[in-house]
């Protein structure tokens, strides 16, 4: 080495490792396993995939489930990558417009997992508001709900974006989807505010 600077290098280890990732049936306790999107590695590449199930008879248990997750690509539409139960396989669906003012873009998943409700996906930009859509349509819309004008914040790294999810989270109570952050210096206060209902 250079100046005698010793290094260990690091061997056997992968830059792209292999995830796959299974269903499971709380009623039954099976394992399904979901077939690769574009093969294992490139599996990695969707972290934020969220679960929707749907039954087609009121208050039975679900007939059928979707897996999707969300991209953006270079022209700012959205691609949404889905599996569906009835179909045993993965789809894309490209193009699909933003909602979103041009000049803004959502880093969704990012530190926040994806949610259902009201038949329908969530992703949630910690920064700005949740997207959601619906991932059994055929010509599936995208809709936004902001935060309170308050909590809306200019875009920001992936890194600040972490650091803000410690404060910041969405999820389902009391039947309502609900937005909950917690100041970042003291006196620290909870504030709580319904998203959609």
């Amino acid at each position: 080495m250079p100046g005698g600077i010793r290094a260990r290098m690091p061997t056997g280890i992968s830059g792209e490792p292999e995830l796959t990732r299974f269903i499971c049936n709380p009623l039954s306790g099976q394992l399904f396993r979901l077939p690769d999107i574009d093969g294992t590695t490139m599996t990695l590449r969707y972290p934020n995939v969220g679960i929707l199930t749907q039954s087609e008879r009121p208050d039975q248990p679900p007939d059928k489930y979707a897996v999707a997750g969300l991209s953006i690509s270079q022209d700012r539409s959205f691609v949404m990558r889905r599996f569906l139960s009835q179909t045993g396989k993965w789809d894309m669906l490209a193009g699909l417009p933003s909602p979103l003012p041009l000049a803004r873009r959502m880093d969704m998943g990012v530190p926040h997992e994806a949610v259902a409700f009201a038949g329908r996906l969530w992703w949630f930009d910690v920064t700005c508001g949740a997207l959601s859509v619906d991932p059994f349509s055929d010509r599936p819309e995208l809709r936004v709900v902001e935060l309170p004008r308050s909590s809306v914040t200019k875009q920001v790294d992936r890194e600040k974006c972490w650091d803000l999810g410690k404060y910041r989270r969405m999820g389902v109570s009391a039947g309502r989807m609900r937005y909950a952050e917690v100041s970042q210096v003291g006196p620290f206060l909870l504030s709580s505010f319904t998203l959609y209902t």
